[in-house]
């Protein structure tokens, strides 16, 4: 039992601290920790984030703009949906690979973390910024925080708080587009997610006030060095599991 809660804690504590990508630690700890099955750690990892954005979203309900937060999501609620059943069809190796170069990807973001200006897009950056986020969601159980934030600041000109806060709303319609095709498939671990959202939330509030008081900068450069120690953990984990 305390395992679970301190994983949960763990991850909600780091997304608290950078306000986004917390959850992409949650799938390789479910993997290598918990040993779950790629595809069933996928599918449990998006019940927790799904549960965390939806007490996300109430917690921060001023800074969240609802008609622009849904209208972002449109389209990526349908990319969410197509991508679920092609989770079950990637075998564990090539989805194990995918999580491990999307966290390459956010550690390098999250340590150059480019100066982010509102500026309004046009209409097809937009949906295309949608997608993306919402395909990331259904096929490998994240939120995507890392790609809506900006995007909500760039193509809809939000100021940053509330791009977080908006964020969050387009996170749970993207995860419960998803989380149907999982529970059917029997790729989710119920008494997990309650147990790790439990804790994810108790380390949410943690890591906000940690993360007030360290200084955005530092933080986002300690878990962009997290990212890839744990990239490459999980990549040798797996090349090891193929060996034998």
């Amino acid at each position: 039992m305390m395992l679970p809660i301190a994983a949960g804690a763990a991850t909600g504590f780091l997304l608290g601290m950078v306000g986004g990508g917390g959850s992409i630690l949650l799938v390789p700890l479910l993997v290598v920790v918990f040993r779950l099955d790629a595809h069933v750690a996928t599918g449990t990892a998006l019940g927790v984030v799904a549960l965390t954005a939806i007490a996300g979203t109430a917690l921060h309900a001023r800074d969240v703009r609802a008609r622009q937060g849904l209208l972002f999501a449109a389209p990526g609620v349908l990319a969410s949906a197509a991508m679920a059943p092609v989770n079950a069809r990637l075998p564990e190796e090539l989805l194990v690979a995918v999580i491990v170069l999307l966290m390459v990807v956010v550690a390098v973001r999250m340590w150059r973390q480019p100066q982010v200006v509102a500026e309004r897009r046009p209409v097809p950056v937009i949906i295309a910024a949608g997608l993306v986020a919402g395909g990331l969601t259904g096929l490998l159980g994240v939120g995507g925080g890392f790609v809506i934030v900006p995007a909500l600041v760039l193509a809809l000109g939000m100021p940053v708080r509330q791009a977080v806060g908006t964020s969050l709303l387009v996170i749970v319609a993207n995860a419960l587009a998803a989380l149907p095709r999982y529970a059917l498939r029997g790729d989710i671990e119920p008494g997990l997610v309650f147990i790790l959202s439990a804790g994810a939330l108790a380390g949410v509030v943690a890591g906000s006030e940690v993360g007030r008081i360290t200084g955005e900068r530092r933080v986002q450069r300690a878990f962009a060095g997290l990212l890839v120690l744990v990239a490459g953990f999980t990549a040798a984990h797996q090349v090891a599991l193929g060996n034998k």
